[in-house]
């Protein structure tokens, strides 16, 4: 379709307007489901089009013709135009979509001002009119990438092309109308302009976008390809063409001419008048005229008070002086207010809690005093109201009202109260109740926050679980700025790791996991709402673990490469790893949104680079990256290569990064001991400095230091900075890590760049002012860390780093988010524990890779500053009584078994060295009322020992067909077994007095056997054994034989098994590899619950009794110590 406009849509548009003869449309959905049909994202213009009475629209012919010839006079782009309130920008945006042929939005529309459904509203029209629908809504419903900005800059580039085959040279318009009223963009969803539109610079030729708002909007995407068009609201043409349009309708409208003539006033002096009172403001006029309409006498025109603003204040001191004002009108006048949606009559009661009579008086107040303020139309059968008007919200928001006292007579005041009332109302009415248990509106779920925050309710909702869990995770971080108190601000950060496992699972699950982190970030506040809530039997009791507040994004990342970059306003990750192939991850959600070998997503690099980083250049960012022996630039808007280095003979590329030079963006280029600066837009080496590391150089980045742009040279374990200006490092290198430094990056926290320096599994920040660390180091990655950048996500610079495991985690560094405990801890895996008793007191003993034992407190989870050095790590503990005293047994890579004293802290000896290789398990037994101790080792031993005085008992126990991992102590008829498996999947029984096997072989696993524990069930002893097979299976010792099936559940291996009494019987827990807890009931094999809390493998689990009350404490991969309680279930 195509008019003399020059605006053109596709083959199969209806135009908007006179060429309408029914609703194209049904109305839109607000939910993005599986069912998604794209056809129903349009909205409908008719209704709007009524309101606004576009069949009457007079005047703005000079604006339209600057705005035809702005669209004429540049290939693609913008077209803004600006005004105050109430000038008509709407109305005009509706005339242009009314009678000419082009895409359109209005945020008015219900629904309209979510950026995702504007884009979807936009995106659905075009592949309307140009027949797209089979290529990008395949089963006709909109994909998940709709979500996202790009996914409107890809359907116009195709709407571009098929417009191209049918009518070169036309212009593709989009006019959309209140970019002021549009709602914040989606966290990292924000291209700089309202709604997430796209840039002008991404626009396809020929295509523009026509837009209105109002003053004082931030619109930084829009510096490029954009012109600017203002309604100056006292200019001429304004006062003239309102003035001819008050001529106009006083022609055309009979009813208001009839007035004029009731009142005997003069039709000209009408005009000029109101004309000249509303001083330009076109609302003004039409508000004066609906009231004249409904009453009011003409003549009163000439003592209206000036300006809008005054015009509402004058109304509201009015209505004041009714006696139902207090009670009706005026809660009602701020509820309307204050909601962001149409609402009828009945809701209205409920929400204002009125008394049954007082809602007659509330039916005149909508239909008649407020009327003109109001838009009413029909949903449903029912009325419902809304603000006709944005600005008179504004006269509710809190201003300086000192020096308008006098004037207003503290209406604004009055007003402030009324508003925050009426969110606090709507706040009460919407909240979720504990227990969720009903639904909660999509309403509720995006602006309920808005409300909150509307009554300073912002900092409570972050300890309340109902109200995290319905909230929509995107509506609720928009805000996380404005959470002040600290409490708030920890139930953010467990709100924000939990969001990890968000999408995957159901509101129970969700609950266990916010649970468990409040308890990690000691929010004990949200910890204590949320026990009702859950049904799980046991819950996290208490946490000890060293480090900062991370967001796990993804895991099974297998790339070692890491940049971040801004694309089409969307913040993302690229990566690359050892196929050299670039993706794209979304920094929000750790989504993967493009590369090579992924379908049915944007596919924006098709390079192969070993190394990258990202450059700004003409208001986009480019991807450098190392590719062979060459240096190549790659858009990745487009998938185009920029430049290379083939012209430059630059060596072997070991590191680069990004150097600001005289304003010009150069790339420093490390190649083993020298620096070079290379030029990514011309491809020439500007310099080959001096002064550079003897040392190769492993890690470069950029970084700030007194306003000056420095490179941060890592050699080996050293840091030093060096000047691309004068070409020579300045002051002293210092050593930054103990070990070498694998990664390397700035990152700025509270308004100044530190160094994050990555070795191994830690990261830790420096000053390159002063060369000293800034706070304490933290442990990232289970695993090494591959890859670190920083990345600037819902206004927080954070960082992204990326370990050995495959974990994508995002890290706040500011000082102030390392809520975890700032105790010594393990600084590697922690492999066992076990309980043991110090006078009347139950403690813990701990052990790992670190080669260290540690001693805490299980009932408040803190270190006793107790500290045994290994020679190597250690693989087993048990506690044992020797001469009226416990002490602490342990065995691991040394091959030696060593005694402790935990009263004294001090190393009570050695029982020995007997073993070949390194121990795995250790257990006590009771051999004629002595306890000893026993250990087996991968050698497939069993050694026995008298811890008081360190002596063997009898010979090593050999009839293993490999290795021994596990060992526990089992009595029956009188004596105590020994139970050990390994690697053959194989159990035996040892008799120790007799030095040799009992019975059969226990068979039954298919892999190796990782865990044993002993389980007493209705008077007898069993045994119960788990492993790599991911089963847990119970055994007779007494037969030798099953019992029962085999207890699967776990998706993973399961290296430990503990036994804890439930009420009167105990119940097995076992963990390992799928980070979680599961509880078992022995009777029948059936799982009874599961605990989450921890983020790598689980290693080791034990009981110990505090007060009365049994605990469970859980240890492994990610140096966290958990103990957990058995809590009632709630009904």
């Amino acid at each position: 379709m195509h008019d003399g406009s020059g605006w053109v849509l596709g083959p199969a548009a209806v135009g908007a307007g006179r060429d309408i003869n029914a609703p194209v449309t049904v109305n839109v959905s607000v939910v993005s489901t599986a069912w998604d049909p794209w056809p129903d994202r349009i909205y409908e213009l008719t209704a709007l089009a009524e309101h606004l009475d576009t069949e009457h629209f007079h005047g703005r012919k000079e604006l339209i013709a600057r705005i035809d010839t702005a669209i004429a006079a540049q290939d693609r782009g913008y077209v803004v135009v600006q005004s105050e309130a109430g000038i008509g920008k709407t109305a005009l945006a509706a005339h242009l979509v009314w009678t000419r042929p082009c895409v359109y939005h209005f945020t008015a529309f219900e629904g309209g001002k979510d950026p995702a459904e504007a884009r979807k509203s936009l995106a659905a029209q075009l592949i309307r009119w140009w027949d797209l629908a089979d290529k990008f809504c395949p089963g006709g419903n909109l994909p998940a990438a709709a979500e996202r900005p790009d996914w409107l800059t890809r359907v116009l580039h195709a709407a571009a092309v098929a417009r191209n085959k049918h009518q070169t040279g036309a212009s593709l318009v989009m006019v959309v109308d209140g970019l002021d009223e549009a709602e914040p963009s989606t966290p990292g969803r924000d291209t700089g302009i309202p709604l997430g539109l796209p840039r002008p610079e991404l626009l396809p030729a020929g295509v523009h976008i026509v837009a209105t708002t109002r003053y004082g909007i931030p619109l930084s995407g829009l510096r490029y390809r954009t012109q600017w068009e203002v309604i100056d609201v006292e200019g001429t043409a304004n006062l003239v063409d309102l003035h001819t349009y008050l001529e106009t309708r006083l022609d055309w409208d009979r009813a208001l001419s009839s007035r004029l003539d009731e009142h005997s006033v003069d039709r000209q002096w009408f005009a000029s008048t109101l004309a000249r009172q509303c001083a330009g403001v076109w609302m003004y006029a039409r508000y004066v005229l609906d009231e004249i309409a409904d009453g009011r006498d003409p003549h009163d025109i000439s003592s209206l008070p000036p300006g809008l603003d005054g015009f509402y204040l004058e109304q509201v001191r009015r209505w004041s002086y009714r006696s139902d004002w207090a009670v009706v009108g005026g809660p009602c006048l701020a509820m309307l207010a204050a909601l962001e949606r149409p609402v009828d009559r009945n809701e209205l009661v409920r929400l204002l809690e009125l008394a049954d009579n007082n809602g007659s008086v509330l039916r005149q107040w909508l239909d008649e005093t407020l009327r003109p303020f109001l838009v009413a139309r029909r949903i449903r059968g029912r009325r419902h109201y809304a603000v006709r008007h944005q600005s008179l919200r504004d006269i509710y928001k809190s201003r300086d009202t000192r020096h308008e006292e006098d004037r207003d007579a503290g209406i604004r005041e009055d007003l402030n109260d009324s508003i925050r009332a009426a969110h606090a109302r709507i706040v009460e009415a919407l909240r979720p109740k504990p227990g969720f248990r009903h639904g909660v509106s999509e309403y509720a779920r995006t602006w309920l926050p808005v409300h909150a925050l509307a009554t300073e309710q912002i900092d409570e909702i972050f300890t309340d679980p109902s109200f995290l869990l319905a909230m929509k995770p995107d509506a609720l971080l928009r805000h996380q700025t404005l959470v002040r108190s600290s409490m708030a601000r920890r139930g953010l950060d467990a709100y924000q790791m939990t969001l990890a496992i968000w999408r995957y699972t159901d509101n129970q699950e969700r609950l266990l996991w916010l649970h468990s982190n409040a308890v990690r970030m000691h929010c004990l506040p949200l910890a204590e709402r949320i026990v009702p809530l859950v049904q799980s039997r046991w819950l996290m009791h208490t946490s000890t673990w060293s480090g900062r507040t991370y967001r796990t994004l993804t895991t099974g990342f297998v790339d070692s490469q890491l940049c971040a970059l801004v694309v089409d306003g969307q913040v993302l990750l690229a990566s690359a790893g050892h196929d050299s192939k670039v993706r794209l991850w979304d920094a929000r959600s750790g989504t993967a949104i493009g590369g090579l070998g992924i379908e049915d997503q944007r596919s924006y690099i098709r390079p192969k680079l070993s190394k990258m980083c990202v450059i700004h250049t003409d208001n986009h960012e480019l991807i450098v990256g190392v590719s062979g022996a060459l240096l190549e630039v790659w858009d990745p808007r487009t998938s185009n290569l920029v430049c290379d280095s083939s012209e430059t003979r630059l060596g072997p590329i070991s590191q680069l990064c990004p150097v600001h030079v005289n304003g010009r963006e150069l790339i420093a280029v490390a190649s083993d001991t020298t620096l070079t600066l290379w030029d990514p837009l011309t491809g020439d080496i500007t310099s080959k400095p001096e002064g550079t590391p003897v040392n190769p150089i492993t890690r470069l980045c950029t970084v700030q230091v007194n306003r000056r742009e420095l490179i941060a040279v890592a050699s080996d374990t050293t840091l030093a900075l060096w000047d691309p200006l004068t070409r020579v490092t300045t002051g002293q290198p210092w050593m930054a890590h103990s070990g070498p430094i694998s990664q390397l990056c700035a990152v700025r926290v509270n308004g100044r760049e530190l160094i994050a320096v990555a070795s191994d599994t830690s990261l830790r920040l420096w000053d390159p002012l002063t060369g000293k660390i800034v706070g304490e180091p933290w442990t990232a990655h289970a695993g090494s860390v591959r890859a670190l950048c920083p990345v600037l996500v819902d206004r927080i610079h954070l960082l992204a780093t990326v370990g050995s495991e495959g974990t994508l985690r995002l890290w706040d560094p500011r000082p102030d988010t390392g809520i975890g405990d700032l105790q010594a801890g393990h600084t590697d895996s922690i492999l066992t524990l076990c309980a043991v008793e110090v006078g009347d007191r139950k403690l813990l003993a701990t052990a790992g890779v670190d080669k260290t034992i540690r001693l805490w407190d299980p009932s408040t989870g803190k270190a006793l500053g107790i500290t045994w050095h290994q020679p190597g790590s250690t693989a087993a503990l048990c506690a044992v009584t020797a001469d009226k005293r416990q002490l602490v047994v342990s065995g691991g890579e040394d091959r030696v078994v060593r005694l402790w004293d935990p009263s004294t802290g001090a190393a009570v000896g050695n029982l020995g060295l007997g073993h070949t290789r390194p121990i795995q398990g250790i257990c006590v037994i009771k051999v004629d009322g002595v306890q000893l101790v026993v250990s087996a080792a991968l050698d497939g031993t069993i050694r026995m020992w008298d811890p008081r005085t360190g002596d063997p008992v009898g010979d090593p126990l050999s009839c293993q067909t490999g290795p021994l991992r596990a060992i526990c102590a089992v009595c029956f008829s009188g004596q105590q077994f020994v139970a050990a498996g390994g690697d053959d999947g194989i159990v035996r029984l040892w008799d120790p007095c007799a030095g040799k096997t009992i019975g059969d072989p226990w068979r039954g696993h298919d892999d190796w056997i990782l865990a044993m524990c002993t389980l007493r069930l209705d008077g007898h002893n069993l045994v119960v054994t788990a492993g790599h097979d991911e089963s847990v299976r119970m055994w007779n010792p007494r037969t030798g034989s099953l019992i029962g099936q085999p207890w699967l559940g776990h998706t993973g291996s399961i290296r430990a098994l503990t036994t804890v009494k439930n009420n009167v019987s105990e119940i097995v827990a076992s963990a390992g590899h799928d980070k979680e807890i599961r509880f078992w009931d022995p009777r029948t094999g059936t799982s009874i619950g599961t605990c989450h809390g921890h983020t790598e493998w689980i290693r080791a689990l034990c009981t110990v009794e505090v007060d009365g009350r049994p605990l469970i404490v859980s240890a492994g991969d990610d140096r966290s110590l958990f103990s957990w309680a058995a809590v009632e279930s709630t009904p």
